[in-house]
């Protein structure tokens, strides 16, 4: 029963396995019957999609049990589809069963036979391309995006192949026959390595036999083969040609040696493909595609130790490059020619796997290793046309480089490096330190020697319209890593700068050396320390053009920024990028700039003449410069200017703060006229200014001065006169403190001492003071002029006031308060001593001078703030002659102003004034003294003023006739205002408030003036009566109406008359007797009534001239009585009558009214009353005043008072002065 059994089990398994048998066995026969046509037509089908080329494929035989697929006579075709371009007579594929387990593609042999390729070089539409550029120009368009292929494949044979080389271009065709390859393996993964090839390679090129034998260990279990790959100055330009991607480049030269192993190895868990030995190229020049040279080499050797190529991991013994020579420039674009190579060039990408074997620490690079790399006698060929004009060509010759132990390994040490390039006496640049393949970085000494500027002046020209020369030199440590620099331990020096503007108005500079010693910069930290800056012997012309712009500003040329960001066109709806965040500032430290012995002149164009100060041994030194001012910047500087100035200054400045030592001696201050000629219409010909002093400054705008200043030998001289305006030998201000800016603003001048001044004030041929005209008017008023102005024709216009006194009557507007903050002001004291002062009228014909001379004095302290007025007092002389002094106290700085001063003056020459009083008077001065007495006092802007005048001994010549002369009577003027000692008192009081806009004393002392002249001529006895009488009027005396009969007040008045003709010797008296018929009708009948009477007594008559009112013996009333009733009986006029007709008795009283109201007056009888009373005035003054008849004259009577403007009656005498 169990052999039953199990003979059962054992026919069911053998029934299994013969049907598995049977299934495997059918699937071999149909993949060997279906496999070769599905292979035939994806083959064809693929390449012609993959390559747009006709592919036809003979034979497919496949072997399901060996793996083996074998494909005869395939062709690839031209373009056209006839011309063979590659074909094969067979390719015999064996596959490995491990290739379904690795899932990737494992072969074990590759046999093709008897392959044939045409290459053919030719040119189409200018460009080089061969007859495969389309199929790689399609191949590019599709590159694989999928993951790197894994791949092994073994024991690689090419038997019997064939190779020809046709450039059209050259004219030159290659053939290479019986070509012979065998490759024991290419592989990117391990395991599925059984190699039995050898590494081979045999070809006869052009007849020649090449061959290339392999080396076996078959007794290792490396099973380790190599190749020898050596060949002896190999042209290569031959096979570069038909490279099938065309080169960016030409290679005109370049030949190939080389002694190179290439070995194979399999081992247990990796396969390597190492390649060892050395190799040169010589005779090496490239080219671009124009013809332009791009590189040379001598030659390049290269020493193997070790090449991976499975890993791609690259040991180098040495890399060597002897005499290379390269080309590189930047075209008007900016574009690198070598980068430029690569513009419109289509790269495929192929992606490879990586070695299983290998880890992933190590697979993310590729390692690379040199032991010694070095370059010998380079040079290095560079323009540039997108930053230099005209294009920038260079040659950096001798150009060395030195390298050992470049490693891309993460755990190697820097490489030793050194490079340099230049010749000695020339540029020179030196580097020795190392290099960080693997970290980028850089670090060592750098040497730089004699770098000419002017060699790179085309780069220069881009940035500035100046030409610039000098050497440079310098040696720093540096760093660079991460895209950083960081300089240590940095000195240079620039030696024999010379920048000139190439168009030579805008001048230029020079230095003998500028170095900089101990910077240290970090760019990552935007750090830069610097011990020292020595500048020497600097030379430079600073100035501001006429355009106002500074001469520097013209050399720098505008410089279009590039890659700028256009604006958005409106209605754009693309987002804004955001800025980027704000890096951090640079911060520089400066230990010390030094200036030494340095010489600058500074000009100003801009105004007319052009302004030069030239600085010279200049010196100065800053200390502890930062840009964020962290501590003061001490300061010292001195220079001389224009030769006799001296200036230095000294301190510290800070951020917000300032405080400095100024001092200047003898600046000659004729330097800086341009800026003020505009303005002044005076000459600055000589003077300096000379101060020493502390100045601070505190922000925002507080400003402080403590010193003193001097102004020695100052002239001046007026423009139009080109005669001295002001001058003096020395102006001193002592105890200066001034503070502007802060909270408390102050000046203070402690002392002011003015010693040999002098100054002058000229009136101009047309009218016009020098004072007036200091300051020039851009825009001169007419109507100002019309005031400024002198006119010759102008007649005086007497003005009747009731006294001399002038008072401004305007309305006082309200002072406007001072300026909130303002400044107080105080001044110690002001000396003056030794002072000229002179006035020359070049107005009149002959010209008038005069010279106060020896003045001196002072003016005491005076504060802005304080109401107390400072004395003063001035002296001097006038021509030396004349004493003239000021006294009194003053303030003007105070609101309102404080003034009490007193001038006087006595004995002046009054001849010296001739020309003007020929000229206007109309009569020289030949004799005379004057003397004043001028008092001023101003309070609350009030002023009140007392000029006192005293002349003696005026006397006037003949007279003269001329345009300008008055029609006054001037001698009649002066002969009454003259007294008996021949002397002139006048009192000529003012006042005015200065409120008033038109204020001026000047004004106000004429007005008062004319005023006085005018009463003078029009109202002369109002004078004579003020002087002698205390003010009654005496142009005339008054008497009863039809009287000649003198009151007591007629009297008294011809008395002061009288004395004032005594004390006027040269003046007559005209007397004109007046009466009137209205006024005196009246008087005139009773007066002739009384002369009756006297009669009717039998009196004897006396003269006419008494008879009326002569002093007679009263009669009693009955006398009277009987004296009336005979005169109107005798009297023929009708009378009262009775009834009979006869003349009735009256009563005395109605007789005498009857009488006079019936007596005739006539014409005659007003004209002798008229006489009478002229007779009665000459006879009191001639008889009781002693008045001499020579000075009296009687005029015509006047019977009227029409001529009479004053309001006296018309019953009087009236008086006339004459000479």
């Amino acid at each position: 029963m169990k052999n039953i059994l199990t003979f059962s089990r054992s026919s069911r398994l053998l029934r299994w396995f013969i049907s598995g048998i049977c299934v495997v066995l059918l699937l071999a026969l149909i993949s060997w019957l279906t496999v070769p046509s599905y292979l035939k037509k994806t083959l064809e089908q693929q390449v012609e999609v993959a390559t747009g080329r006709q592919f036809k494929v003979g034979e497919v035989a496949f072997n399901p049990f060996t793996l083996t697929v074998q494909v005869s006579h395939f062709v690839l075709y031209e373009a056209d589809k006839k011309t063979p371009a590659f074909s094969a007579d067979n390719l015999l594929l064996k596959a490995s069963p491990a290739s379904v387990f690795r899932l990737a593609p494992i072969v074990r042999e590759v046999v093709l036979t008897h392959p044939s390729l045409q290459l053919v070089r030719s040119q189409h539409d200018g460009q080089e391309v061969t007859n495969f550029s389309d199929v790689i120009a399609r191949l590019a368009e599709h590159p694989s995006t999928g993951e790197p292929l894994r791949y092994s494949v073994s024991n690689i044979q090419l038997n019997n192949g064939a190779i020809h080389l046709d450039d059209q271009i050259a004219g030159k065709q290659i053939q290479i026959d019986a070509l012979t390859i065998g490759l024991p393996f290419l592989s990117n993964f391990t395991g599925a390595i059984d190699a039995f090839v050898e590494p081979s390679l045999s070809a006869k090129i052009n007849g020649s036999l090449f061959e290339l034998k392999g080396r076996s260990k078959p007794f290792f279990i490396t099973h380790e083969t190599s190749l020898a790959i050596d060949f002896n100055q190999f042209d290569l330009t031959q096979l570069i040609a038909f490279s099938p991607t065309p080169l960016p480049f030409k290679v005109s030269s370049a030949k190939f040696s080389s002694n190179l192993t290439l070995n194979f190895s399999a081992q247990k868990d990796a396969e390597h493909i190492n390649l060892s030995g050395t190799a040169s190229l010589t005779d090496v020049a490239m080219a671009d595609l124009a013809g332009a040279p791009l590189f040379k080499a001598q030659a390049i050797n290269v020493n193997i130790h070790e090449a991976n190529l499975v890993t791609d991991n690259v040991a180098l013994d040495s890399l060597e490059i002897k005499e290379p020579q390269v080309w590189a420039g930047l075209n008007q674009q900016g574009m690198l020619n070598w980068l430029a190579l690569q513009t419109n060039k289509k790269t495929v990408v192929v992606k490879t796997a990586e070695p299983e074997h290998v880890s992933a620490a190590n697979t993310s690079k590729p390692l690379f290793d040199l032991a010694h790399f070095q370059l010998k006698n380079g040079t290095v060929h560079w323009s540039d046309a997108a930053n230099a004009t005209p294009t920038m060509e260079l040659q950096l010759a001798n150009v060395n480089v030195d390298a050992q132990k470049i490693s891309t390994n993460e755990k190697a040490n820097p490489a030793k490096l050194s490079w340099s390039f230049g010749e000695a006496g020339q540029q020179q640049v030196h580097f020795v330190g190392t290099v960080d393949a693997t970290h980028a970085a850089v670090a060592g000494q750098l040497t730089l020697s004699d770098l000419a500027l002017a060699d790179y002046q085309p780069y220069v020209n881009r940035i500035m319209a100046a030409n610039v020369s000098g050497k440079l030199s310098l040696q720093t440590q540096i760093e660079a890593k991460n895209g950083n620099l960081s300089l240590s331990e940095f000195s240079g020096a620039l030696e024999d700068l010379k920048l000139q503007a190439t168009k030579s108005e805008y001048g230029g500079m020079s230095a003998k050396k500028i170095a900089i010693e101990k910077l240290a910069l970090n760019t990552e930290t935007k750090q830069a320390k610097i011990e020292q800056i020595q500048l020497e012997h600097v030379q430079g012309d600073i100035f501001r053009g006429a355009d106002g712009g500074l001469n520097f500003s013209h050399m720098l040329k505008k410089v279009a920024a590039k890659n700028e960001v256009q604006p958005a066109a409106q209605g754009s709806t693309k987002s804004v990028t955001k800025p980027a965040a704000k890096s951090p500032e640079w911060q520089a430290d400066i230990n010390q700039i030094a200036l030494t012995d340095s010489n600058f002149v500074f000009g100003d164009k801009s105004v007319q003449p052009a302004v030069s100060i030239r600085a010279d041994s200049v010196e100065a030194q800053l200390e502890h410069v930062t840009s964020k001012f962290a501590q003061p910047i001490n300061m010292t500087m001195r220079a001389t200017l224009n030769k006799s100035g001296k200036f230095s200054v000294q301190g510290s400045v800070a951020e917000k703060a300032m405080q400095l030592k100024v001092e200047v001696q003898n600046f000659a201050l004729a330097a800086l006229q341009p800026y003020f000629t505009e303005f002044l219409n005076i000459t600055l010909a000589t003077g300096s200014v000379s101060t020493k002093g502390q100045l601070a400054w505190k922000a925002p705008s507080e400003v402080t001065y403590q010193g003193l200043l001097k102004l020695a030998n100052l002239r001046t001289q007026d423009k139009e006169n080109s005669d001295d305006f002001l001058k003096w030998k020395m102006l001193e201000i002592g105890g200066i403190n001034v503070a502007l800016g802060g909270q408390q603003q102050s000046i203070t001048l402690g002392k002011i001492d003015l010693t040999d001044f002098y100054a002058r004030a000229i009136l101009s041929e047309q009218g016009k003071l020098n004072l007036q005209n200091i300051v020039v008017h851009q825009q001169a008023d007419a109507k100002a002029d019309a005031k400024t102005d002198i006119k010759t024709d102008a007649k005086p216009q007497p003005v009747i006031l009731p006294q001399t006194t002038a008072t401004a009557s305007v309305s006082t507007p309200a002072a406007a308060p001072a300026p909130a903050n303002s400044p107080i002001i105080n001044i110690g004291q002001i000396n003056f001593n030794n002072g000229i002062i002179n006035y020359t009228d070049n107005f009149i014909k002959p010209h008038y001078s005069m010279r106060m001379t020896g003045m001196k004095g002072s003016v005491g302290a005076i504060h802005s703030n304080v109401a107390q007025a400072a004395p003063i007092n001035l002296d001097g002389k006038i021509d030396n002659d004349a004493p003239i002094a000021i006294s009194g106290s003053l303030n003007p700085l105070f609101t309102p102003m404080l003034l009490d001063i007193k001038l006087t003056a006595s004995g002046v020459d009054l001849p010296r004034l001739t020309a003007y009083s020929a000229k206007y008077a109309g009569y020289p001065i030949i004799k005379g003294k004057l003397s004043l007495d001028v008092q001023y006092h101003i309070q609350n802007n009030q002023l009140a003023a007392n000029n006192t005048l005293k002349i003696d001994q005026l006397t006037f010549g003949d007279k003269v006739d001329g345009p300008d002369a008055t029609h006054l009577p001037v001698p009649f003027v002066v002969s009454l205002l003259t007294d008996l000692n021949g002397q002139i008192n006048l009192d000529l009081p003012i006042s005015g408030t200065l409120n008033d806009p038109e204020f001026s004393i000047g004004g106000l002392i004429f007005k008062v003036f004319i005023n006085l002249i005018g009463k003078v001529i029009t109202s002369p006895f109002s004078l004579l009566a003020h002087s002698f009488s205390g003010g009654e009027e005496l142009a005339y005396i008054e008497f009863p109406s039809g009287s000649a009969k003198l009151t007591d007040a007629s009297k008294a008045k011809l008395d002061s008359l009288a004395k004032a003709l005594e004390q006027h010797p040269n003046l007559k008296l005209d007397i004109i007797g007046r009466a009137d018929l209205t006024a005196d009708t009246s008087g005139l009948r009773t007066a002739m009534l009384a002369k009756q009477i006297q009669k009717s007594k039998d009196v004897k008559e006396e003269s006419d001239a008494a008879a009326v009112d002569a002093d007679t013996k009263p009669l009693s009333d009955a006398e009277r009585a009987k004296a009336i009733d005979k005169i109107y009986s005798a009297a023929k006029f009708d009378k009262p009558r009775n009834m009979i007709g006869f003349a009735k008795s009256l009563p005395t009283a109605e007789m005498e009214s009857l009488i006079i109201s019936n007596t005739k007056i006539s014409e005659d009888d007003i004209r002798a009353l008229a006489v009478r009373r002229e007779a009665t005035v000459q006879n009191y003054l001639s008889v009781t005043n002693h008045v001499g008849a020579d000075r009296m004259f009687s005029i015509a009577p006047k019977l009227n008072g029409d001529d009479i403007k004053d309001k006296g009656a018309v019953t009087r005498v009236d008086f006339e002065l004459k000479m």
